[in-house]
């Protein structure tokens, strides 16, 4: 829509959703249904025979799945057939704080009225205004500690990143350049896409062959050489 920003925030995405459904699924609402604070307890895969699918032997058995769920608001319990279930609850899902940090709150003021340090995890930033003319120190090297350290910056004192070794700091515009294939482009030999990098990185230039769980020597090399292209040497 008109006025979105080109990385949205989660709220963006949401609303965005919501009002497509609203808009261009009103005729069946139910081919879209956001259900908001819930928490999947089980998913069990059940065999049913259709009648027709009995006729064609055993090896035509359908397979549905009954997901059970927790309403976290009402908590009231729910559950539901469906023709297939798709996990896409991401690798961080859980948040993971170290055992050392137990003694520590979100609070700047203990019982006693000491100062404590504000400790949260990625998953609960919100807005950098939490941290105004504060020292702030964000733990890790990934994309979530590198884009928080940015957006913090614009209200914190001072910032110190801590990482395991120098990150790759990609720039969120990725320019790419691509020969003119057009007949009318005489004296052009190149044209140039200006991509976000969340784009930019994920394109696919050959089929998906399975997920890559062990990352060899070569992969490294060629991913590191892949990245240097785009920013050069660290």
């Amino acid at each position: 829509p008109e006025g979105t920003s080109t990385f949205p925030t989660v709220e963006e995405m949401h609303d965005y959703l919501q009002s497509y459904s609203d808009t261009f699924l009103q005729d069946d609402p139910s081919s879209c249904e956001f259900l908001m604070q819930c928490r999947v307890t089980n998913v069990e895969q059940l065999q049913r025979c259709s009648t027709a699918a009995a006729a064609l032997g055993p090896d035509a058995e359908e397979a549905n799945y009954k997901v059970e769920w927790l309403d976290i608001d009402t908590q009231t319990t729910h559950c539901r057939d469906f023709g297939g279930v798709v996990i896409a609850s991401g690798f961080f899902h859980t948040p993971c704080m170290p055992s050392f940090l137990s003694d520590y709150t979100n609070s700047n003021n203990d019982s006693s009225g000491k100062t404590t340090p504000q400790i949260i995890h990625s998953s609960q930033y919100r807005t950098h205004n939490h941290f105004k003319d504060k020292n702030v120190a964000v733990v890790g090297g990934s994309f979530s500690s590198l884009e928080i350290a940015a957006d913090v910056s614009k209200s914190a004192a001072r910032i110190v990143s801590i990482v395991p070794s120098i990150p790759w700091v990609i720039p969120r515009w990725i320019y790419k350049f691509h020969p003119l294939l057009s007949p009318e482009s005489v004296g052009n030999t190149k044209t140039i896409t200006i991509l976000p990098s969340d784009l930019a990185l994920y394109q696919r230039t050959q089929p998906f062959q399975g997920e890559v769980t062990e990352l060899t020597p070569e992969i490294c090399q060629e991913r590191h050489l892949y990245v240097q292209s785009l920013v050069g040497r660290k």
